[in-house]
């Protein structure tokens, strides 16, 4: 009963996470710093729920969809790195270009 309690925290603060970097103005290192814990929060949120769904009945298919959502967690995660890198602006102290000689 444990992993469903800190399942159903972590997937509610996945639930929080989201929309607070789609809708509010965050600052680069807050909205890294939430990216990055987003896909962790949904994998234990993901496996709490599989715990729940096997309370009374083992299932293969429900292990397999907690594995293809931690799989989705992270690869959402990785897309979302990268788009922030994209759009962040450089600071003055690192060059627009690097030319190779």
């Amino acid at each position: 009963m444990a992993w469903i309690r800190v399942g159903f925290a972590a997937g509610l603060a996945s639930c929080f996470v989201y929309p607070a970097l789609i809708f509010l103005p965050l600052p680069y290192a807050v909205s890294a710093a939430l990216v990055a814990a987003w896909g962790p929060l949904l994998g234990l949120g993901s496996y709490g729920l599989g715990r729940l769904l096997q309370v009374e009945r083992p299932s293969w298919l429900s292990q397999g969809g907690v594995l293809l959502n931690f799989a989705a967690g992270a690869l959402v995660t990785a897309m979302l790195l990268v788009q922030i890198a994209i759009r962040h602006e450089p600071t003055a102290a690192v060059p627009r270009q690097i030319h190779w000689r």
